[in-house]
């Protein structure tokens, strides 16, 4: 599926609003962007790790339109591997902080389902 540019501008610009207008497939757009960037660790923050069914599909979607190929996906981990040597860290809000503490100068992306 190809992502509507059009629409995901009027999503990041804030003419489209409420649920399912695509808020979080614009954030999946965002952290395919920061890997273009090279940064080596992502942390995108869940509401809970069950969201990761949800968020995992869509960001794969748009990783593959970015022409980013992902290695492999650690479910014990929560975390995606990149072939470019990127890492996507998922962690769960409610494992906060502890979760983070070993994470310094990585952007945050906070993606909360049904948000």
């Amino acid at each position: 599926m190809a992502t509507d540019i059009n629409k995901l501008h009027q999503v990041a610009l804030g003419k489209l609003r409420g649920r399912g207008v695509g808020k979080t497939h614009l954030k999946c757009h965002d952290v395919a962007a920061m890997v273009e960037f090279d940064e080596d660790m992502i942390i995108v923050l869940l509401s809970s790790y069950n969201d990761l069914n949800y968020v995992y599909p869509m960001l794969d979607e748009v990783l593959i339109e970015h022409d980013i190929h992902i290695e492999k996906l650690s479910k014990p981990q929560h975390r995606l591997y990149l072939e470019n040597g990127s890492h996507i860290q998922f962690i769960s809000e409610g494992n906060l902080p502890q979760a983070l503490a070993g994470y310094t100068d990585c952007p945050i992306i906070y993606m909360r389902h049904n948000d």
